[in-house]
């Protein structure tokens, strides 16, 4: 995961994430797959809110793509 830029807004991204196909099939077990997503969802916005701790890590990531494409014409 690329950890977000300085004017990230979590409501932007919580505008975009949906959930899984699957949630819409009718079962039985239809509210477990609801459950898993809600607590990927609630995991993701709890490191979002603690991502100053991993600021450094976002410019590794992004020179390391950046060399990266560059090496490979990409």
């Amino acid at each position: 995961m690329i950890f977000p830029k300085s004017n990230f807004q979590k409501k932007k991204l919580d505008n975009l994430i949906s959930y899984p196909l699957e949630i819409f099939k009718k079962t039985k077990n239809s509210n477990k797959p609801k459950q898993q997503f809600k607590n990927l969802k609630n995991k993701l916005f709890h490191m979002l809110t603690n991502w100053k701790d991993y600021k450094p890590i976002r410019g590794k990531i992004e020179d390391f793509f950046k060399v990266s494409k560059r090496a490979f014409g990409l």
